[in-house]
């Protein structure tokens, strides 16, 4: 069953074994704290298609330290490419900050649009370490006024495209942002 989540939700040290299929489903308004070391594992699977944290149709998210961690070296398929760390799709004012995160079967960190609520808005990666992920450590794919600032992406592969970051429009004008002067 899937574990949502709402209001502040803080993971002491320790390792946490994550269904990756059913994921971590914060609502909106949510703050998901880990400590340093605090680590959301996934568990092993053969499915192509999974998040650690799914970020979908919500408001106001924080996904704040720790580390999530795929399960790249024990997946038991050999197809798909979209096992995310964390999946941020159709959402609005989602920050990731401060987290590692690492050996995914597919992207460290995955953001979209859905059909229901649009391009994802207003999202801000900050000061994260993406590593060893198999497709990418960052694709930005149906999102309006992203930021990604301060990140550290390496050792990408796998599967192609095997970029750090990957700005890729799954649909026509779903990547897009206003040029602001910022002072």
């Amino acid at each position: 069953f899937p574990v949502t989540i709402e209001g502040d939700v803080y993971f002491p040290e320790g390792t946490y074994k994550i269904n990756a299929v059913t994921s971590i489903l914060p609502k909106s308004n949510t703050n998901l704290i880990l400590n340093p070391k605090a680590v959301l594992k996934a568990s092993p699977t053969s499915n192509g298609s999974y998040a650690v944290v799914n970020i979908t149709n919500v408001k106001n998210v924080s996904v704040l330290g720790g580390t999530i961690q795929g399960e790249r070296a024990e997946h038991t398929g050999s197809t798909g490419e979209w096992g995310m760390g964390i999946k941020v799709a159709g959402s609005d004012n989602v920050l990731i900050s401060g987290v590692y995160v690492k050996d995914c079967w597919g992207d460290g960190i995955y953001s979209t649009h859905t059909s229901e609520s649009g391009e994802s808005e207003y999202l801000t990666v900050d000061r994260c370490i993406c590593d060893n992920n198999r497709r990418q450590g960052i694709s930005i794919t149906g999102n309006k006024h992203v930021v990604i600032s301060n990140c550290v992406l390496i050792n990408t592969n796998g599967t192609a495209p095997e970029s750090g970051i990957d700005i890729e429009p799954n649909n026509p004008n779903v990547c897009e942002d206003e040029y602001r002067d910022w002072e």
